[in-house]
Formats: structure tokens, C-alpha cells, sequence
């Protein structure tokens, strides 16, 4: 059997850490602005997208309290007011309540 010498050579060097050099940095960063820049309009489009469906939606629940409201009026649609005219306000109805008739038409 043979003994292995576990002697110890030469003088120990010290870890130098250089950490991140200028050039890293601005590479990192400008790898984040190029993905950054990829992704921008794929998550507008999807806010655009979830807004379509949630207009879509509004204007469904509208119809379909539409539809109630006909179906409990004797086939009767709403009327609208005449022309210059304007949806009566409830007596409690302040300019911040939320309870209040809006006069903007609603659009998709």
C-alpha cells in the first residue's frame, strides 16, 4: 500500500473577487430593455382585450335586465325621453352618488 503525501505547495493565493464589471452591467440592462420592449405591446394588447370583454359584458347584463324588464311589462319596452328632455333624478340623488341616471351614452 502506498502512502499519498498530502504536503502543501506553494504560497496560498487569496479569492479575488472582481464582482461586475461596467460592461456586465450595461449588458444586463440593455437585455432588459430589448425584453422589455418585446413585451410591452403583447400585455397592451391584452389589456386592450380583457377591457373588449369586459364592455362585452356590461352591455349583456344590460340587455339582459332589458329582456326582464319586458317580460314583467307586458312585452313593453323602455321608452326614452323626448327630444330635449332628460331621464327624471330619484329626490336623493346627489352629483357623486353612484345610484344617479348618467346622460353619457355607453360605447365599446
Amino acid at each position: 500500500m502506498r502512502l499519498v503525501s498530502l504536503r502543501f505547495h506553494g504560497p496560498a493565493r487569496p479569492a479575488v473577487s472582481r464582482g461586475f464589471t461596467l460592461v456586465k452591467l450595461l449588458v444586463v440592462i440593455g437585455i432588459i430593455a430589448v425584453l422589455i420592449s418585446i413585451l410591452l405591446p403583447a400585455l397592451n394588447a391584452a389589456r386592450e382585450q380583457a377591457r373588449v370583454i369586459a364592455c362585452q359584458s356590461n352591455m349583456r347584463q344590460v340587455l339582459m335586465a332589458m329582456n326582464m324588464y319586458v317580460n314583467a311589462n307586458r312585452n313593453l319596452l323602455p321608452y326614452p325621453p323626448s327630444v330635449g328632455e332628460t331621464y327624471p333624478q330619484p329626490a336623493s340623488c346627489s352629483v357623486r352618488s353612484p345610484r344617479c341616471w348618467s346622460a353619457r351614452p355607453t360605447y365599446c
